[in-house]
């Protein structure tokens, strides 16, 4: 009830009982999360040794007909499944753990946090919401747009060739917008990708910088990916050196 007041949209309610509790107050619980919100995500909470659909069948047993109800036991899911769903306005109750850092299922405690989750999901949002530029649509352009199909993020390309030939190899389910080079300046970003055979001090490149996008380059990318420790070097021409440096790997 107290939610609903600051509520201008759908009131979600996530909520699971804990296992090896009284089991008498599941039934009651789902009757009142579906009465009082719109929208209820039934899930776990700390299952302890109990099994997670026994809690969640007797959790809905007590849930208003009719009422919209989902169902996803795992919580980090089920938290995302709300936040994905919802609307402009809407409001998110994500009840019963508060601010316990772990999930306990059949005796293990994992570290989980309903907060971490919800920062999680904004994070992945707003990498979503990016305007994301690949200049250069050449072999390095194709890995770092393969790499953007991947995370799921829209991007638009830029290349001087009028139809990039290797545009139509790649196999995309998100957005993907095409300007010539020389209409760069038309596509608006806030991340570039800059390939090797575009200078990052081209016009088109220093003005996106200068109204706020991140310039990366190939090297970037693969280093923000790498979790292992990175070795580089460089020289004036540095074969004798890279071949004698990868000997010793």
């Amino acid at each position: 009830k107290a939610a609903r007041v600051h509520c201008d949209g759908k009131l979600w309610c996530v909520m699971g009982c804990g296992g090896d509790r009284d089991k008498g107050k599941r039934p009651i619980m789902g009757e009142i999360a579906s009465r009082l919100a719109d929208i209820t995500v039934v899930t776990d909470d700390n299952p302890r040794s109990e099994a997670s659909e026994s809690i969640i069948e007797q959790i809905l047993a007590g849930v208003i007909p009719n009422s919209t109800v989902y169902t996803e036991a795992d919580r980090a899911q089920a938290i995302s499944l709300a936040l994905s769903k919802s609307n402009a306005g809407d409001l998110f109750l994500i009840a019963g753990k508060g601010h316990e850092t772990y999930q306990e299922i059949q005796g293990v405690r994992s570290s989980f946090s309903d907060l971490n989750e919800v920062a999680r999901f904004d994070s992945a949002y707003r990498e979503l919401a990016l305007r994301n530029v690949v200049v250069g649509f050449g072999k390095t352009g194709m890995s770092v747009a393969a790499y953007c199909v991947q995370r799921g993020w829209p991007f638009a390309v830029t290349d001087d060739a009028a139809e990039p030939p290797r545009l139509t190899e790649l196999n995309t389910h998100v957005p993907v917008e095409f300007a010539p080079i020389q209409r760069f300046e038309f596509l608006p970003s806030d991340r570039l990708f800059v390939s090797p055979g575009v200078q990052m001090t081209h016009p088109d490149v220093q003005r996106a910088k200068a109204l706020g996008a991140v310039l990366k380059n190939e090297i970037q990318v693969f280093s923000e990916l790498c979790e292992r420790p990175i070795a580089m070097n460089t020289g004036s021409n540095g074969k004798r050196t890279v071949t004698n440096f990868v000997g010793q790997l």
